[in-house]
């Protein structure tokens, strides 16, 4: 009977390990899958003249610092840290910032689908990695 909750209690703790040691792997899976440039790209309605205006919005990482640039023009840059990890979803501190949006630190979310090869950066789903040119 020993013999048997011993060998329960040491299977319950190895999947817990396993569980937590693949949490550890995705946290550094999903820092080096947001590495790079990510755009996001479209077209505004109609104005009463008749135009539409093109638009975009790109976000580099590259190894705790960030640049977020776009048309209309935007550019803010800085430094990042992950500060909380769950699954494919990753909250980041922005900090040690300029640019259009000011100094102040603050925090985004991301989600990594893998599946598709997109980011969901601050509420904006869709952002594609940007293939470097050759």
């Amino acid at each position: 009977m020993i013999r048997l909750l011993s060998l329960k209690f040491l299977s319950i703790t190895a999947l817990g390990f396993m569980l937590l040691s693949s949490c550890t792997i995705s946290a550094q899976d999903n820092e080096s899958f947001i590495q790079g440039k990510w755009r996001l790209e479209g077209e505004s309605p109609k104005d009463r003249s008749g135009y539409t205006r093109f638009w975009f919005l790109e976000w580099t990482f590259a190894n705790g610092t960030f640049l977020q640039t776009g048309y209309p023009p935007i550019k803010q840059e800085g430094k990042y840290r992950i500060i909380k990890q769950a699954d494919n979803k990753m909250t980041l501190e922005l900090y040690e910032q300029k640019g259009n949006f000011g100094t102040a630190d603050q925090t985004i979310e991301l989600v990594v689908d893998r599946k598709d090869e997109r980011l969901k950066i601050w509420n904006q789903a869709g952002f594609k990695r940007v293939k470097a040119k050759d």
